[in-house]
């Protein structure tokens, strides 16, 4: 029996219905539900997934071989093809451990459809941007892909019967606690079909993508942060302030405060992620040691212009009063208007998948056997020749069906 699935290939504008094929031996239908997302390490970008995977495919079955089969012989054989196609599932980016294969039996899967349910935990490497940083975003990609496949990989729902409320009958299922984390919060998921690069898994693979997107909560890092470095800064304009400090007293005063801000920095860079990007934290800082710098440099300048005066005049103090504090109004005015477009970036920021661009590799050949020569590395792609090898497969398996 032959059951319509959508193809990869969409209904042109203005068709009422998609491009639809039957259900063919090979094809295979998983769901993937989520249980846990923990063990979050930025210093290491890792993150340990836990999930169940449900997959669904039709039967192998010769009615004559079948009919002289017992039903536990049967049985027998339904398990040793769950078993088969659970070798057949590979993850990219990461170190999977998989359990023991469960039988699944639903009424509503449709005829001649069986199913299996293996438990996978699995250690994923995450490539986590830290530009936007306490207010990113970090995207985990779950990559499993086929090793060996004669067919594709649908969502499970369509070996499930229409409108089937079975928990299975989907291609995701995210639990309302697999994240449970006061930093970061899980905002959406994605899920994407399509083929794996052939430089990473050595040829043309069917793979299914889950793509979560986790957004941190960054507001408790700005009130630890902004609450001292505020302060910092607004002690930095004081000396303006009063004109009865000497040209002396300001530049000690505005070495301690040097050092106070290298201190809290050493101490806050336990809690910042290890990236050369610039946060708006760094940021921040940076801009603090320009502005300490420059108050420092103001107060020589005055110094030089009089060798003979120990304290500013009152004048000239006002003026450096009023810059500085101009500096220092514009300067965090910049800051809020930066940190309130990373919080809105954050709460529009959806997943959306690049197109598929296969990286070249580093590839080594050594044309000679000469010893104690350096040969370096050329990037090379692999594209034409595994779509060459491909075509000739197909080529071969069309003739065989033929002949």
């Amino acid at each position: 029996m032959s059951h319509a699935l959508p193809s990869a290939k969409e209904a042109a504008p203005g068709e009422e219905t998609q491009a639809v094929r039957p259900i063919r031996k090979g094809d295979v239908g998983i769901c993937f539900f989520i249980q846990s997302i923990e063990d979050i390490d930025v210093q290491k970008e890792t993150v340990v997934i836990q999930a169940d995977i449900g997959y669904f495919m039709l039967q192998d079955n010769d009615e004559d071989t079948d009919a002289e089969y017992t039903d536990a012989q049967k049985e027998t054989v339904i398990e040793a093809q769950l078993e088969n196609m659970k070798e057949q599932f590979k993850f990219r980016q990461g170190e999977w451990q998989f359990d023991d294969v469960l039988r699944l039996e639903y009424d509503d899967l449709k005829d001649g459809v069986i199913g299996g349910e293996v438990g996978v935990t699995f250690k994923v490497k995450v490539d986590m941007k830290y530009g936007a940083f306490p207010f990113d975003v970090q995207t985990i990609p779950m990559l499993m892909y086929l090793q060996e496949s004669t067919g594709e990989i649908y969502s499970a729902e369509h070996f499930f019967e229409d409108n089937a409320r079975n928990y299975y009958a989907r291609g995701v299922a995210i639990g309302p606690t697999a994240l449970i984390s006061e930093e970061w919060t899980l905002d959406s998921a994605s899920l994407v079909y399509e083929d794996t690069d052939p430089h990473e898994t050595l040829g043309y693979h069917r793979q299914a993508g889950v793509f979560m997107v986790m957004k941190r909560q960054g507001l408790g890092y700005m009130k630890r942060f902004v609450s001292i470095t505020v302060m910092l800064s607004a002690i930095a304009v004081l000396p303006t302030m009063m004109p009865q400090m000497s040209f002396n007293d300001i530049l000690a005063h505005q070495v301690g405060l040097l050092f106070a801000v290298v201190g809290f920095q050493l101490l806050i860079s336990t809690i910042l992620p290890p990236t050369s990007t610039l946060s708006v934290l760094d940021q921040y800082l940076v801009m603090l040691f320009l502005f300490i710098f420059l108050i420092m440099l103001s107060v020589a300048l005055e110094a030089r212009a009089d060798p003979e005066a120990v304290t500013m005049d009152i004048d000239r103090s006002n003026v450096h009063f009023g810059c500085t504090v101009g500096a220092w109004v514009v300067g965090h005015l910049v800051f809020g208007y930066r940190v309130w477009y990373l919080m809105n970036l954050q709460k529009i920021t959806v997943y959306t998948h690049p197109e598929p661009t296969p990286q070249a590799v580093l590839s080594i050949t050594s044309p000679t056997m000469q010893r104690g020569t350096a040969r370096n590395s050329t990037r090379v792609s692999f594209t034409e020749q595994f779509s060459e090898r491909v075509l000739h497969s197909k080529s071969q398996n069309s003739s065989k069906k033929g002949s």
